[in-house]
């Protein structure tokens, strides 16, 4: 799919630490356009009326990612369905896993939905549209990208820049939350290569990661931040430890730096490994790993192939990648396209 190529996906690794401040599991974001039917939540269908027309997405067009985690400390353990014999009964299956809190969606014992963006080529990306009708068409996580204002606002949008999905331009951190409110997200959201532009002037907005979570207080969160110049990782973790969401999310970067500086601020909230770490990871996953080896984080994002400099292209998820990740956690991970994810142990 068009829609995966650049989305990230997570893998994420089980703590074994003194500070095992996450239970383990093994997950997998998929980028997938195959839409996994999830928990049944009717009060958004009622939201989503109020910000506009929604419909289902159709045929190929659902969100970006799903999310896999194997662990029965979370979900409920399979049974084995028994074989008939001649004219003889078939065994019964085992019970359905739980993943009915976002804290077990996190860690669920199942193909999950992950709406990357809010489900971008569903609806306006990062809109408060395009969440609800992610969660109507049946997604389990939510994924956020946060810049700050130069006013100090926390927002959701992926680009440093409001010029490619609104009717404005310039930099986030260089304008007021004032001046981005008035900003149309739905300004240039086409599906059919700019024939049309269905949710122009249709009052959408770029949101705060505040309305967010207020709106989706039972929902999990993958949360990239996106801005580390200026550092808003001081703000971000207030910010999240104000509105309780520490263990129903995961906090995500590329940059080691702004990484390390999320870890040292929250220690409580998973975060994934960053380049330079998953490049290390890969180096050592071509054979056994030291059993001294801990990784940095909790989730490796991956793309499948990397290029290493000078034009080189590597196969990240190599042969080895995923049994020695299953070195370190009972997890699996695979992946259709773009970026894929898997969970194995943490250190701190």
């Amino acid at each position: 799919s068009s829609a995966t190529t650049r989305s990230p996906s997570m893998v994420a690794l089980r703590p074994q630490v003194a500070s095992q401040m996450r239970q383990n599991v093994s997950s997998v974001r998929l980028d997938t356009a195959a839409k996994v039917p999830g928990r049944a939540r009717p009060d958004k269908a009622a939201r989503t009326e109020r910000l506009g027309p929604a419909t289902s997405g159709a045929g190929g067009e659902s969100h970006e990612q799903a999310f896999l985690s194997i662990d029965s400390s979370f979900g409920g353990q399979a049974g084995t369905g028994g074989s008939g014999g001649m004219g003889g009964d078939g065994g019964s299956g085992g019970t359905e896993p739980k993943c009915q809190t976002p804290q077990e969606m996190i860690r669920c014992d199942k193909v999950v939905n992950i709406a990357h963006r809010g489900g971008r080529r569903i609806r306006p990306e990062h809109t408060l549209l395009a969440y609800d009708q992610a969660l109507v068409d049946g997604a389990d996580i939510l994924e956020l990208d946060v810049h700050e204002t130069s006013d100090g606002m926390l927002v959701v949008m992926h680009d440093g820049t409001v010029n490619r999905t609104t009717n404005c331009t310039g930099a986030i951190k260089e304008m007021t939350f004032a001046e981005i409110r008035e900003c149309d997200a739905g300004y240039n959201f086409t599906k059919d290569d700019g024939a049309t532009y269905p949710y122009r002037d249709m009052g959408l907005v770029v949101p705060t990661m505040e309305e967010v979570f207020e709106r989706y207080p039972d929902t999990a969160f993958i949360i990239e931040v996106k801005q580390s110049d200026p550092s808003i990782v001081d703000h971000f973790v207030a910010v999240i430890r104000e509105h309780g969401v520490e263990d129903k999310m995961t906090g995500s970067a590329f940059s080691s730096d702004l990484l390390i500086e999320l870890r040292a601020a929250a220690p409580e909230i998973p975060t994934n490994t960053g380049v330079n770490e998953t490049l290390v990871f890969w180096g050592k996953s071509f054979d056994p790993l030291d059993p001294e080896y801990m990784p940095p984080a909790e989730f490796l994002q991956v793309p499948t192939q990397f290029e290493i400099g000078d034009g080189l292209i590597v196969d990240v998820l190599h042969p080895g990648f995923v049994p020695r990740a299953h070195e370190l956690t009972s997890s699996t991970c695979s992946s259709t396209s773009g970026r894929s994810t898997t969970k194995t142990k943490c250190a701190s």
